[in-house]
C-alpha cells in the first residue's frame, strides 16, 4: 500500500471525518426533503406563491439573529469551560434572554410592522408568524448547538431529520391535500418551530442541561459574546437576501420565485459545507487548546485542500444544473438553472469562510466579525443595486458570489490577526517535509 492510500484511510478513519460523514448525513436527509417536494411544490404553487414563501424565509432569518441574541453559539463555546462554571445554570440564562429578546422584538414589530410589510409585501399578520417560528427555532439551534459541542452528530442529525420530516409531510397535506396557496409551507414552518422548541426544552431538563437560577455574570457573558455577533449575522443573512429584496422590488414576487429556486438547488454546496462545519468548529477547537506548530501546520494544509476540493464541487453542480432541473421543475421555471453556479460559488466561498472564522470565535473576539461581516454585506448590497437593473435576476447572483467572496477574504484576514496560524509557512514546508494526515 504506498503513502497516499495509507494517508487517505487515515483520513477517512479520523473521528473528524466520521462526525462530519454523519452531520453530512444528517444535513442531506433534511435538505433532500424541500428538493423532493419541488416537483409537487412548482406544479401547485405559482412564481408568485414561490416568492411569498422565500420573503416569509427572508423575514424568518433576518429576525432569528435577534431574537436569538446568538445564544447558541454562547452555549456552543462555554461547553468547553463546563468544567469551571455552572453550566446548566449558563444555559438556563442564554434561553431566558431569547424569551427577552423575543418580547423586545414583538414590541417593535407593533409598532413598525406596516413599513416591514410594504418592503416585503407581506401581510402584517404572518410577520407575527415569522417572529415565532424565528423564537422557536432559537431555542431548537440552542439545543443543536449543545450536542454539537459534545460531539452527539447522531442526536443531532436526529432533531434535524425528524422536524424536516414533520415540515415536508404537513407541507404536503396542506398544499396538495388541502390546496393552499404559499400559507401551507409557512403554517408547516409554524408547526414544525413550536413542536420542536418544546421537544428541545424537555431534552434540556431531561439531560439536565437546565438548573432555573438567575446569574447575572452568565448573562453579562452571554450578551458580550452574542451581542456584538448580531451585526455580523445580520450582514451575513444580508448578503443572502438583499438580492430577493431587490429582485422583487425590481422584478416581482414570479421573477423572485423562479431565482428561489435556482438559489435552492446551488445551495446544495452549502450542505455539503454546513455538514462539514458541524463537525469541524468543536474538533478545532479541541486540537487548538494544544497546539504545536506542527500540529497547526497541519490543520492549514488540510484547510487549504477543502478549499480547492469545494470549489470542484460548486463548479460541477453549476454544469449538471439544467439537466438537474429539467427533471424537477415545470418549464415556467426553466430560467432557474443560470443562477445555480454563481450561487454553488458563493456557498463554496461561505465553507471557506467557516473555516477560518472559527479562530476568532476561539479567541472569543466575535466583533471583530461583524465589521467584516457588515463591510462584505456593503459590497453585495451595492453591488445588486447595480447589476440587477441591467441584468436582471443574474445580477444578484452575480452580486451574491461576490457578496460571499467578500466575507471569507476579510474574515480570514482578521482571523490571521486574532489568532495566528503558518498560511504561508504552512505551503512552504509542503515542499520540503511534507504534510501527515489531520487526526
Amino acid at each position: 500500500m504506498n503513502l497516499s492510500s495509507m494517508m487517505r484511510q487515515h483520513l477517512l478513519r479520523s473521528p473528524l471525518m466520521q462526525a462530519a460523514g454523519i452531520y453530512g448525513a444528517g444535513n442531506l436527509l433534511r435538505q433532500l426533503l424541500p428538493v423532493l417536494l419541488i416537483p409537487v411544490l412548482t406544479r401547485h404553487l405559482t412564481p408568485t406563491d414561490y416568492g411569498t414563501v422565500a420573503m416569509f424565509g427572508v423575514v424568518v432569518n433576518v429576525m432569528l439573529p435577534v431574537v436569538g441574541l446568538n445564544a447558541h453559539g454562547a452555549i456552543n463555546r462555554k461547553y468547553f469551560d463546563r468544567s469551571e462554571i455552572d453550566y446548566p445554570a449558563y444555559v438556563f440564562n442564554a434561553l431566558l434572554l431569547v424569551g427577552g429578546a423575543t418580547a423586545a422584538v414583538a414590541v417593535l414589530l407593533a409598532s413598525s410592522g406596516e413599513l416591514i410589510a410594504r418592503v416585503t409585501e407581506l401581510p402584517p399578520p404572518w410577520l407575527w408568524i415569522a417572529l415565532v417560528v424565528a423564537a422557536g427555532q432559537s431555542v431548537t439551534l440552542a439545543l443543536l448547538a449543545l450536542q454539537q459541542a459534545a460531539a452527539r452528530p447522531v442526536a443531532y442529525a436526529i432533531v434535524q431529520v425528524t422536524q424536516a420530516v414533520l415540515v415536508s409531510l404537513v407541507t404536503l397535506w396542506l398544499v396538495v391535500g388541502a390546496a393552499q396557496d404559499w400559507r401551507g409551507p409557512v403554517r408547516a414552518q409554524l408547526l414544525g418551530a413550536l413542536i420542536f422548541a418544546l421537544v428541545s426544552l424537555v431534552l434540556f431538563v431531561r439531560g439536565g442541561w437546565i438548573r432555573m437560577t438567575i446569574d447575572r455574570e452568565h448573562v453579562r457573558h452571554v450578551l458580550q459574546f452574542g451581542l456584538p455577533l448580531i451585526p455580523h449575522v445580520l450582514a451575513a443573512v444580508a448578503i443572502q437576501a438583499i438580492d430577493r429584496l431587490i429582485i422583487t422590488h425590481y422584478a416581482g414576487l414570479a421573477q423572485t420565485g423562479v431565482y428561489t429556486l435556482g438559489y435552492q438547488l446551488g445551495m446544495v454546496i452549502g450542505l455539503l459545507e454546513d455538514s462539514f462545519n458541524r463537525a469541524w468548529l468543536p474538533w478545532l477547537f479541541q486540537r487548538l487548546q494544544t497546539a504545536d506548530e506542527s500540529v497547526k501546520r497541519r490543520i492549514v494544509l488540510f484547510t487549504y485542500g477543502y478549499f480547492v476540493a469545494i470549489t470542484l464541487c460548486a463548479v460541477a453542480l453549476g454544469a449538471l444544473a439544467p439537466w438537474l432541473l429539467s427533471l424537477v421543475a415545470p418549464a415556467r421555471f426553466g430560467g432557474a438553472s443560470a443562477y445555480v453556479i454563481w450561487i454553488a460559488l458563493g456557498y463554496a466561498f461561505s465553507g471557506m469562510y467557516k473555516m477560518v472564522s472559527g479562530y476568532i470565535f476561539y479567541a472569543e473576539r466575535t466583533g471583530v466579525l461583524a465589521w467584516m461581516t457588515i463591510l462584505a454585506a456593503v459590497l453585495n448590497a451595492v453591488t445588486s443595486y447595480l447589476l440587477v437593473p441591467r441584468y436582471g435576476a443574474a445580477g444578484a447572483a452575480y452580486a451574491a458570489t461576490v457578496g460571499f467572496a467578500a466575507s471569507f477574504l476579510l474574515t480570514w484576514l482578521a482571523a490571521a490577526r486574532v489568532y495566528p496560524m503558518p498560511w504561508l509557512g504552512a505551503l512552504r514546508g509542503l515542499w520540503g517535509k511534507g504534510g501527515a494526515p489531520v487526526k
